[in-house]
């Protein structure tokens, strides 16, 4: 079960079945903390991101009982999913930082537009860069069919490994092409709109990162994303 973060989570356990007698105590547990005593529960103070497992133990007239579980992920923001020749990598988005190139990369991830497309240039200890139909670094083109305007500020910075980028050719000249970083890149900061991190597949972006290059950093084997499709979104 996917959700925003912040929504209610709702759990509904009246129809378990797996006791033989009439079911006369429900337990749902958040790890080892009980959360409910009900077969149905809302939980509104779920107050972090993340992943949480809810176990549902029934107990019935004859003292049986059976367990079962439920995951729940909380998002804050859209996930997408490049699915390449190496693996799984999410994505999650900065709507409230770059919102401009969150709806290019999102919308450009609905209508097919990455499929197919290789990453074209991959820098060990630095990034691996993709989103041009190409395959050269020079192609590409917005969802406005025009480049469109750089979205960065001060207390955005490339502080850490794994951050997803607008790659551009000088100010203001944002396309499709974005790239993932593989390091700390300070220097970065302010040049390049930052919209999104990994949140899985970090294990993805090294094995791409470290697959042997050729002339202009461009992979000797394809390195390439088959599909790019939406996980959860956030309207």
């Amino acid at each position: 079960m996917n959700i925003t973060f912040g929504q209610p989570i709702i759990l509904n356990g009246a129809k378990s079945s797996d006791v033989n007698g009439t079911i006369i105590q429900y337990e749902w547990k958040n790890g080892t903390e009980t959360v409910g005593n009900q077969a149905n529960i809302v939980l509104d103070n779920i107050t972090a991101e993340g992943t949480y497992t809810f176990t549902l133990t029934v107990t019935d007239d004859e003292n049986a009982t059976a367990t079962d579980s439920v995951k729940v992920i909380t998002y804050s923001d859209t996930v997408v999913v490049l699915n390449t020749n190496q693996g799984d990598i999410e994505l999650k988005m900065f709507s409230n930082i770059a919102p401009k190139a969150v709806e290019n990369f999102v919308t450009h991830s609905k209508n097919g537009y990455y499929d197919g497309i290789i990453f074209h240039r991959v820098i060990k200890d630095f990034m691996i860069q993709g989103g041009d139909p190409l395959g050269t670094g020079y192609g590409g083109t917005s969802i406005w069919g025009t480049p469109f305007e750089d979205e960065t500020t001060p207390s955005v910075l490339f502080n850490k490994p794994f951050l997803l980028a607008m790659a551009n050719s000088g100010k203001n000249t944002n396309a499709s092409q974005f790239f993932i970083t593989t390091k700390e890149a300070d220097f970065l900061n302010g040049k390049y709109t930052l919209f999104g991190e990994v949140i899985e597949g970090t294990n993805t972006v090294t094995a791409i990162e470290n697959t042997p290059v050729g002339y202009g950093d461009k992979p000797k084997e394809e390195q390439k994303i088959i599909k790019a499709y939406i996980k959860f979104e956030v309207k």
